[in-house]
């Protein structure tokens, strides 16, 4: 009975278990499968909006500077004056921009790298040159038009009328080679260049006689370096006292020439004479040419302490007969003020 109690009891459990099988649809002894994990779900971009540009502005373009109008001073230029560009009329610039120059000089066509200003010093400038200037306007960005302007040099110093010769015998006809008409005169450093035109130079000088080895022509330029009267030769009085040098051409009658003589250039003697103490102190050669175009007597010569407060005086004489007179006689005086010197 006993037994049979287990039977039964063990067949209810074999039930039992066999149902729960049936519910669960494992065995007892299975894992049981995890449930899937659900794919996660995408995230959503995000999207930065770009801001729309704010508009530029057209950059205005830039206008570049006027050229100016200008000329040189003084435009009858001499040699001991400085050339000065002026602006008769200023760059101008439509965008209000600071307008600056670049000045080029340029000596009869060739530039001169070191001359950048507005002003040519006269140490620069000689006789017969042409100078020219070319400004450049710049406004900081770009340069304008440029603009020239041009001048010439010179040093025609003073005029004489012709016929003014002081004769003393008047049927001389030879003083046309003592009419002084013009005169040019000019200084670098101590060098002096004299040209003295007179009225008649045909190439051949006709002299009266003079007493022999006595000048029978002289052109002299008397110099007073430091304008004062009261130094150099002062034992001559009137318009010649207080000179320095004398700047001489001449000629000297030769024994046996006759009466009346033809006189080349390479006859004459050019040289200079130093005065301290009233007396002659010195001397040295100068040199001669001449001009047959202009009827002028060319001489140059070293005279130290030369400056553009030197007066000058140039006079011709001319002499005749054995007692080597005067026969006619000009001059000419140099005010340092109105003088053109170089």
């Amino acid at each position: 009975m006993k037994q049979s109690k287990l039977i039964t009891t063990a067949i209810t459990f074999t039930l039992l278990l066999i149902m729960l099988v049936g519910c669960t649809g494992q065995s007892p002894a299975s894992t049981p499968t995890p449930a899937p994990t659900p794919a996660p779900k995408p995230t959503p971009e995000t999207t930065t909006p770009t801001p729309t540009p704010t508009p530029t502005p057209a950059t205005k373009p830039n206008v570049p500077p006027t050229p100016p109008v200008l000329n040189i001073t003084p435009q009858d230029a001499v040699t001991n004056q400085n050339l000065v560009v002026n602006m008769t009329i200023p760059s101008s610039d439509s965008d209000s921009d600071t307008i600056t120059y670049r000045y080029q000089w340029y000596k009869d066509g060739v530039l001169q790298p070191t001359l950048k200003e507005a002003v040519v010093d006269s140490s620069n400038t000689a006789k017969g040159q042409t100078w020219q200037v070319v400004i450049t306007p710049n406004d900081g960005e770009v340069d304008g038009t440029s603009t020239e302007a041009t001048v010439n040099t010179a040093d025609i110093v003073a005029t004489d009328p012709e016929g003014d010769v002081e004769s003393m015998d008047e049927v001389d006809k030879y003083t046309g080679y003592v009419d002084i008409i013009g005169v040019d005169l000019w200084y670098i450093g101590d060098t002096v260049r004299a040209e003295i035109q007179l009225a008649q130079w045909p190439g051949e000088l006709i002299l009266n006689r003079a007493k022999e080895n006595r000048p029978d022509y002289m052109l002299s330029i008397y110099v007073d370096v430091d304008n004062n009267p009261d130094t150099g030769m002062t034992a001559i009085s009137g318009i010649l006292k207080g000179f320095d040098y004398t700047l001489q051409i001449y000629h000297v009658s030769k024994p046996g020439e006759g009466q009346v003589t033809k006189v080349l250039p390479e006859d004459m003697v050019a040289d200079v004479h130093a005065y301290r103490d009233n007396k002659t102190w010195g001397r040295t050669d100068a040199s001669l040419e001449v001009d047959e175009m202009r009827n002028a007597l060319i001489i140059t010569g070293s005279l130290p302490g030369v400056s553009s407060e030197s007066r000058f005086v140039i006079k011709t004489e001319n002499y005749s007969d054995d007692s080597g007179f005067i026969t006619n006689k000009d001059s000419l005086e140099i005010n340092p003020e109105v003088a053109i010197i170089k």
